[in-house]
């Protein structure tokens, strides 16, 4: 049905377009399941003709099963390459920026937008850096983001009396906010723009980097060119246009890490003899080698780093609050000593103190009684 649970005083009835999106969705996470079961099933066959491989007393036949697990394991990795292909985003996004931003607070459609800022000289006579922030109404997983710089201004901006002077963006970063560390952003990647004009209508890509579905997503734009930074104060123009991606279908990290890791075992086998420890295998070989250890080094990394991001997450938490509590400690021990009071007066003193108004009253309503 296009009913869903909303906020109340919003619409219950979904726009056509959600509607599709919704199943689009649905139908996504059900090829994503099914290509998972592929992967599964697959990289099992190609398990199983590595074992052949390795039980074989004859080299011929030993090298006929490595290459069949090869094949199948390679297989494998070029169907998800193509099934990961980026396309536009779906769904839309809630905008917010720094300040100067012009539509903070505006619901966009991921796959072309606008940003721009009015700006003004800092105090130190610069430009401060500027960012904006897109809220997704849903989890999205950003595979890539096309940037380039506005060089014009806006209708509504040509149109009035005040002079403007256009900013051009020198180095933008792409940020991804990371659950793992409390919803803050982590840099994932960055572009630099030139001044040439032949590039100034050319968009700029950052991918190439592996992020989990995530909640938001920011553009920073850190440095200008120098042309208008050292004019006289007045007010500055900074637009960029930006496209952002997904994976057509999203691979599963772990069965890609795996994948790999056996992939690059089998076909590193191959291209050694028993004794030998140099190459025997094609250049393309030992380069697809390579490329398939780099990438599942990169894997694993970010799996590291992921779970050490939880874990130092974690440990400050526990410190703050041991550190807390011993404070507390200290406290109550320094009301107590050297007291002459009864116990039940350092109790009163403490909870006058410390205790939150809920716990006042509960502690006056006993007293009364």
């Amino acid at each position: 049905s296009g009913r869903s649970s909303r906020p109340q005083g919003s619409s219950s009835v979904l726009s056509m377009e959600e509607i599709l999106n919704k199943l689009i969705e649905e139908s996504k996470g059900r090829v994503e399941e099914a290509q998972r079961l592929f992967v599964m099933h697959t990289n099992g066959m190609a398990c199983l003709s590595r074992l052949k491989a390795e039980t074989s007393e004859s080299s011929e036949t030993r090298q006929k099963q490595l290459e069949k697990s090869s094949s199948t394991y390679l297989e494998v990795i070029d169907m998800m390459n193509k099934s990961s292909s980026p396309t536009i985003l779906l769904g839309s996004a809630v905008l917010r920026g720094s300040p100067g931003f012009r539509i903070s607070g505006t619901k966009v459609s991921c796959h072309d937008v606008v940003l721009d800022w009015q700006m003004k000289l800092a105090d130190e006579g610069n430009v401060g850096e500027a960012w904006s922030e897109l809220n997704f109404t849903s989890p999205r997983r950003v595979s890539c983001v096309k940037i380039r710089p506005s060089k014009m201004l806006p209708s509504e901006l040509r149109d009035t009396a005040v002079n403007w002077t256009i900013l051009q963006p020198k180095e933008c970063i792409l940020q991804i906010s990371s659950a793992s560390d409390g919803g803050s952003f982590v840099d994932v990647g960055s572009i630099t723009f030139t001044n040439d004009d032949e590039e100034e209508d050319s968009w700029k890509e950052i991918s190439g980097f592996r992020a989990k579905k995530s909640k938001a997503c920011r553009v920073v734009i850190k440095s200008y060119h120098e042309a208008s930074t050292r004019l006289q104060p007045h007010n500055y123009y900074v637009g960029v246009e930006a496209q952002f991606f997904e994976p057509r279908i999203s691979d599963d990290p772990l069965q890609r890490l795996h994948t790999l890791h056996n992939a690059s075992m089998v076909l590193s086998s191959m291209l050694h003899e028993d004794d030998d420890t140099k190459p025997s295998g094609s250049s393309d070989e030992r380069a697809r080698l390579e490329r398939m250890e780099s990438e599942g080094q990169s894997i694993h990394d970010n799996y590291m780093a992921h779970a050490q991001a939880i874990h130092l997450q974690r440990k400050y938490q526990l410190t703050t609050s041991t550190l807390a509590r011993e404070k507390c400690n200290k406290e109550l021990n320094a009301l107590s000593n050297g007291s002459k009071r009864d116990w039940y007066e350092d109790a009163l003193g403490w909870i006058s103190v410390y205790g939150k108004e809920r716990q006042q009253r509960a502690m006056c309503e006993a007293v009364a009684d």
